[in-house]
């Protein structure tokens, strides 16, 4: 039990040095943040979704001589792992783009969500006679400072976004933090990017639920949370912080 508590302590000081460390080296945090916020597209994901799905309905619809199946398959707008599911799906019915059994003349787009670094549109055939119930899910994800999608899934109806929360990420517990934060509230302390020390305030409410290692589900009781405590969680985010739905130690 001792060395248990040593062994927390120890976690505290060293994720509480990460952060002075961060201000102390980026000037009251200016630089960190210039550094973290370069990486986030500046572009909206609709746009770049969209112009995919117009190139690709052009090269179905060969009103295009710019683009080919195969440059759009090369395309850096794409990830890896998408690029080789429509390689191999190029020719299946329904289109593994459009998730339609006929090519749409125009297509209109939805957001589902829409964070820092990841988003996911509703991409809807338009100016068909017989349309599938299918619509395209599309997931992005940001490489470089750009949007790149990262899959594309065919959701029957205007459903809700696959992703069940805005926000799931797995770190550290910690209420004992230096100013600027607010040390009223709990924070998590997580990693991005390959660096840790990255920080969100938590909101916790009648809804909230905490989950014990071993499987034991409950409202969550701030009293009994702990510094350092290596948590995995689960919110919906705001411009005030995320507001917990699960937390599981």
């Amino acid at each position: 039990m001792k060395r248990n508590h040593i062994v927390a302590i120890l976690v505290v000081i060293a994720v509480i040095g990460i952060i002075l460390a961060f201000s102390i080296f980026s000037g009251g945090g200016t630089r960190t943040e210039e550094v973290v916020e370069s990486a986030i597209p500046v572009d909206d994901p609709i746009d770049v979704t969209t112009q995919y799905f117009d190139d690709w309905i052009a090269v179905r619809q060969g009103t295009t001589t710019d683009e080919t199946i195969e440059s759009l398959l090369a395309s850096p707008r794409i990830s890896d792992e998408l690029r080789a599911k429509l390689t191999a799906t190029q020719n299946d019915t329904p289109d593994p783009v459009l998730c339609q059994t006929e090519i749409p003349s125009r297509i209109g787009a939805k957001p589902l969500f829409t964070e820092d670094r990841s988003a996911q549109v509703m991409m809807l055939a338009r100016g068909l006679e017989v349309k599938s119930p299918f619509q395209s899910v599309v997931t992005l994800a940001a490489v470089d400072g750009q949007w790149q999608m990262t899959d594309i899934v065919c959701s029957q109806g205007d459903v809700a976004p696959i992703k069940d929360f805005d926000f799931e990420r797995e770190g550290f517990l910690l209420k004992s933090v230096p100013p600027p934060l607010n040390p009223d509230f709990w924070h998590l302390v997580y990693e991005e990017n390959g660096q840790m020390g990255r920080t969100v305030p938590l909101t916790i409410n009648a809804e909230s639920i905490c989950v014990q290692p071993n499987g034991t589900e409950s409202p969550c009781d701030e009293s009994s949370f702990r510094d350092a405590t290596k948590v995995f969680l689960r919110a919906d985010m705001s411009e005030v912080g995320a507001t917990v739905r699960r937390l599981e130690f």
